[in-house]
């Protein structure tokens, strides 16, 4: 975190952000590896973590939700097709 990217004054400034904006998306990409790790581990270790539609809309109505992790290809539409677990209506 913090990384500094060098750069001089006769680099173009796309230059720049873009490697910019590689070290952003390199940084991002390790703190989302940390977080789904974190997850594994409080999954199998200590029953801290769910995973799987069921079990999270549960713990998110129990209010037992610090971190939501969502994989990239979520489906929301999917969402709204399950029907909340204590009202009974959709999630529409």
């Amino acid at each position: 975190m913090g990384e500094t990217v060098t750069a001089s004054g006769s680099d173009r400034l796309a230059d720049v952000v873009a490697a910019t904006l590689d070290s952003f998306i390199e940084e991002e990409e390790r703190e989302s590896r940390a977080v789904v790790e974190k997850l594994m581990r409080e999954i199998h270790r200590h029953g801290l973590g769910v995973a799987g539609l069921h079990a999270t809309l549960a713990a998110l109505q129990q209010g037992n939700v610090d971190v939501l992790v969502l994989a990239k290809d979520f489906n929301l539409r999917r969402l709204r097709r399950v029907k909340i677990l204590t009202s009974g209506t959709s999630c529409s």
